[in-house]
């Protein structure tokens, strides 16, 4: 016990002990402290080795909600290694920050299967009772059973050898369930799902860990249900909401599931953590960590645990685009598109013997000859006013390879009379590259901005004059088919839309070629009709006006002497202006106003 005694000795003492700190500058209050660190230090140093080990892993693990998650994965998962990753440390900040309550409002995003579960609502409200036994925590998921689940992992961890060793807590009798159970310092663990009545039950902090299932997430009905739910239930449990904190952790399944559902009601209340699969922007993405301030940069194409998400597995998930981009992106789109609804696509299952016109259409996006990027070409058939998109070529390229690329493209049948590269960016690089080994080639310059061209193309596509592969008759389209129609469903929020740039340049070029062809043949037509006219008569030849001598002294400036003929100088200056002698004109109107004077 710290007496007055002991804090008096301390304000007169100079402790050379602490490097000859002088303590009498400082408050009660700081002595008080100081003293109880001592008093701390003096009993560590009297413990014995394996007592110091201990206490130094446990204090590891209350500073950091990520260094428990990591120490209690053998205790939860025994024989399953854990494959360490930054996206744990990253999640691991910002729940430390809820329970400081430096963030109130928490919303977490991540792939499915990547341990959100057990690090945000198993480990974390163990984490929790760590720190502080009378913590009380509700938490909830889309399934009862589910949820109920996440409960008796937790209670588990809770009641471990490894855990007990570390930190003891006892349980009561009296609440001791598995979808509730209290502890002797009284605080709870309370486990629900959405739907469920919150009556009675509360929490200091809210965890709703996948508030939809991605079958249920198709429904308007139960999407409806969480948001009701969140709204009217869920969140006035917060036993005290001026200090209270919630967090959504979940996949996302729709643009409208509850992530987006409050984030487009209540527009910068909540702080949201949002971590793809893989990291698609052309441009690094800076990642920085909340609390530590550690910056980490994510790479073009860097797989967040690559070891576990191979190229196959990414190919698999890729296959159904629209889910990928939902689930492991991170990036939902409405269920029609936003500028481009999917349902406006045509479909093919056989192509014309043969076409009007047949294009290739590129968006060159490299950055230079040796980094590689996302690179779009279209082989497209025009019949009349429809398009159709026969091939494409859509992968990570640097120069050499996306030159090699436009003219694989090109050589393949049906052989293309020009081949389109927008004239920007690398276009221009491409194109004195090739110029002298690929014929047609036509630099576009594009007009507007990208979104406006991007607009213009969909009253196209709109139309249904636009068709794809049917990728049950040519399965082998079937990855450029969905990459396509997802980056124009999503755009212009995608974080790629090369195909967007490449397929849109060909629909308006086309667009605007077929417009110049059919005012050529118009025009063509206008003049066969009027040959088949009969030829007007000649012109009966008249005799030229003779004009008296006062018209002939007004067309000299002068006013003439007399009577002043007003009506044959009007008729004058009608027939000067009719033969487009104006100066001639202007002269007999500065006489006739002077003659009228």
């Amino acid at each position: 016990m710290t007496t007055p005694s002991v804090l008096r000795g301390l304000r007169d003492t100079t402790l050379e002990a602490e490097g000859g700190m002088d303590l009498s500058c400082h408050s009660v209050e700081q002595l008080a402290e100081l003293a109880q660190l001592l008093e701390r230090r003096r009993e560590f140093a009297q413990l014995s080795e394996a007592e110091q080990q201990r206490l130094e892993y446990r204090c590891r693990l209350e500073a950091s909600p990520a260094e428990f998650f990591r120490a209690a994965w053998d205790v939860l998962e025994p024989g399953r290694p854990l494959i360490w990753s930054w996206h744990y440390d990253l999640i691991g900040e910002y729940l430390k920050l809820v329970w400081q309550r430096e963030i109130k409002r928490l919303i977490i995003n991540v792939p499915p299967r990547t341990a959100k579960s057990t690090e945000g609502t198993i480990c974390f409200p163990a984490w929790g009772w760590a720190l502080d036994q009378r913590a009380r925590f509700l938490t909830a998921s889309y399934s009862k059973d589910l949820s109920a689940e996440h409960s008796s992992k937790r209670r588990a961890l809770i009641e471990s050898a490894w855990f007990q060793n570390l930190w003891t807590v006892g349980f009561s009798a009296d609440t001791n369930r598995r979808d509730q159970y209290r502890n002797t310092e009284l605080g709870e663990m309370i486990a629900t799902s959405v739907g469920a009545t919150g009556t009675g039950r509360g929490g200091d902090i809210l965890i709703l860990d996948d508030g939809l299932s991605a079958d249920q997430a198709v429904s308007e009905a139960e999407r409806k249900t969480a948001h009701d739910w969140f709204r009217d239930t869920f969140r006035t449990r917060l036993n005290d909401p001026s200090t209270g904190a919630i967090v959504v952790i979940e996949q996302r399944t729709h643009h409208d599931d509850v992530t987006g559902w409050l984030l487009r009601n209540e527009p910068g209340q909540w702080t949201q953590v949002t971590i793809p699969l893989v990291q698609d922007q052309r441009e690094p993405v800076q990642v920085v960590f909340p609390a530590s301030g550690r910056v980490m940069e994510r790479q073009a194409g860097d797989v967040l645990q690559a070891e576990r998400h191979t190229p196959a597995v990414i190919a698999a998930r890729m296959v159904h685009r629209r889910t990928y981009e939902t689930q492991d992106e991170q990036r939902p789109s409405p269920d029609g598109g936003d500028i481009c609804k999917r349902e406006w696509w045509q479909y093919y299952r056989a192509v014309p013997d043969d076409f009007d016109q047949v294009i290739d259409s590129w968006d060159l996006a490299f950055k230079d000859a040796k980094d590689s990027d996302f690179v779009a070409g279209f082989k497209v058939g025009i019949k009349g006013a429809k398009r159709y998109f026969l091939e494409a070529i859509h992968d990570r390229m640097g120069f050499t390879a996306s030159k090699d690329a436009v003219k694989r493209l090109r050589g393949r049948p049906p052989l293309p009379s020009r081949v389109l590269i927008e004239d920007k960016a690398n276009g221009p690089a491409v194109i004195d590259a090739l110029r002298a080994s690929v014929p047609g080639l036509i630099p576009v310059e594009p007009t507007g901005s990208k979104f406006a061209r991007a607009v213009a193309a969909t009253g196209d596509i709109e139309a249904g004059n636009c068709y794809l592969p049917d990728v049950d008759v040519y399965p082998q389209h079937r990855a450029w088919v969905d990459t396509l129609i997802e980056e124009w469903a999503i755009f212009p929020n995608g974080a790629n839309d090369d195909t967007v740039d490449a397929s849109g340049q060909a629909i308006n070029y086309t667009r605007s070629a077929m417009g110049n062809i059919a005012d050529y043949y118009h025009d063509r037509a206008a003049e066969a009709e009027e040959k088949k006219k009969p030829p007007a008569p000649p012109p009966v030849p008249t005799r030229p006006r003779a004009w008296s001598e006062a018209v002939r002294s007004v067309r000299m400036g002068i006013l003439p002497p007399g009577e002043f003929p007003l009506d044959e100088v009007k008729e004058w200056i009608m027939a000067c202006e009719e033969a487009g002698q104006l100066d001639q004109a202007e002269i007999a109107r500065a006489v006739l106003k002077e003659a009228a004077t």
